[in-house]
């Protein structure tokens, strides 16, 4: 394929790419990239993409004007995200089982959870092909007799890290990206990720619980000593 039937040109590839690692997108927005170095790492990408040639001052010149867009728009969002962590509050429910059922079960199980509500952890989804059901272990047995059908996936021993945030969450983009993917690169696997308003719900493994809870409950101490130090910077 060549540019013109691509309709792309080296500059929007070059953006494209970056867009589609979040690694190369924090280290622009940190400053910490070698421009030259880069451009030749990506350049066989970009001419595979653009069908023809390229020069690796051009693939240079395009990396250093996205990352000029992207340390603008990291600056305008980093403060916000800041908030929003260092002002979060985060509790562990432990003992939580995950049971995912065909869609066609769903009106069943909707009747069902209305005489479960008195149960330590509810939490009910419903996508376009199944359903999903997050209950708390010592209600599991009975929500099994009440359905009496059988689940496509049944997990059990999962806990919930539950986050509840400003209601500004609700409108400022990136803030569960910038969780999951701390709690990525520390290796923790999350099995569910569940939003409801101003609450995002983390469903994994219990053995991975007490260091996930540890992780975020650092993060958002250090967000906190943050804030702290900019506003007493500010009252200076």
């Amino acid at each position: 394929m060549d540019n013109k039937s691509s309709g792309l040109s080296a500059s929007k590839i070059v953006r494209e790419l970056v867009l589609q690692r979040p690694c190369l997108l924090y280290c622009m927005a940190m400053g910490i990239i070698n421009f030259s170095e880069l451009a030749r790492k990506v350049k066989k990408d970009v001419e595979k993409r653009l069908g023809r040639r390229t020069s690796d001052d051009a693939v240079k010149m395009a990396l250093i004007r996205t990352a000029d867009e992207v340390g603008k728009m990291w600056s305008m969002l980093e403060n916000k995200l800041r908030s929003l962590v260092g002002n979060s509050i985060i509790t562990l429910q432990t003992d939580i089982a995950v049971l995912t059922y065909d869609k066609d079960v769903s009106d069943k199980i909707i009747e069902v959870l209305s005489s479960l509500s008195n149960a330590r952890f509810l939490q009910y989804t419903q996508g376009f092909q199944s359903t999903t059901v997050f209950i708390s272990m010592e209600d599991l047995e009975e929500f099994l007799k009440l359905v009496d059908e059988n689940a496509e996936v049944i997990m059990r021993d999962q806990s919930a890290i539950i986050i509840k945030s400003p209601r500004d969450i609700i409108t400022t983009p990136g803030f569960i990206a910038y969780i999951t993917t701390m709690l990525a690169w520390n290796g923790i696997n999350i099995n569910q990720v569940i939003s409801c308003h101003d609450e995002t719900i983390l469903i994994i493994d219990r053995k991975d619980a007490l260091r996930t809870y540890n992780i975020l409950e650092e993060l958002i101490l250090s967000q906190r000593r943050v804030l702290q130090l900019e506003r007493g910077s500010n009252d200076m």
